[in-house]
């Protein structure tokens, strides 16, 4: 499992931007503003927030269906599991 979830990690800085805030459970909509200030950061500010969305929801079903990331369906808030933070602090400095 720790080598599909670093193969992941290892596409995009996006994917590792969204583990490393979801260190603390965060909400969809939360996940999505931080994007929007991440590509602004980045020098990418051209990205729409509808396309912010769907950029979240892509990676996080994909983070979660290597359960890099958990859903609490309760509290609607996304977090990510140690090892995928571990992974994200050796391999990337996070």
């Amino acid at each position: 499992m720790s080598e599909e979830i670093l193969n992941v990690l290892q596409g995009d800085s996006t994917t590792r931007e969204i583990v490393k805030f979801c260190e603390t459970p965060r909400t969809t909509d939360e996940i999505v503003k931080r994007l929007g200030v991440y590509y602004k950061e980045i020098r990418d500010s051209s990205k729409p927030e509808y396309d912010l969305r769907n950029r979240a929801g892509t990676r996080l079903r994909k983070l979660e269906k290597i359960k890099a990331v958990t859903y609490d369906k309760e509290k609607r808030v996304w977090k990510s599991e140690l090892l995928a933070l571990e992974l994200l602090s050796k391999f990337f400095g996070m």
